[in-house]
């Protein structure tokens, strides 16, 4: 099922996406990680940015760590399903420390 793209829906599945990850990520630390300024994201997250350029959605995504279908609402995931990722990352980070 396809879900209906809206700024808003992509600026909430940001910030869902980035506080359910374990541990969570900050403003700042998503900035550093995906080039893109503190004050894009905020705005993105906000829904006060009319039209974000796909690069931004990529390098958010890519430092997320998140299929882009799922920022812009086509590959909805729940508060579960996005912390479950994160665990699964930690697990994986933690292995190839070793």
């Amino acid at each position: 099922m396809k879900h209906k793209f809206t700024v808003k829906t992509m600026g909430d599945n940001i910030r869902r996406a980035r506080r359910n990850r374990i541990p969570s990520m900050s403003l700042d630390a998503l900035a550093e990680l995906s080039g893109v300024t503190r004050v894009t994201i905020n705005n993105i997250e906000l829904g006060k940015l009319p039209q974000p350029g796909i690069g931004t959605i990529v390098q958010i995504a890519q430092a997320l760590d998140v299929p882009i279908g799922m920022l812009i609402g086509e590959e909805p995931m729940s508060d579960a399903d996005v912390k479950a990722l994160g665990i699964l990352r930690s697990l994986i980070e933690d292995r190839n420390r070793k």
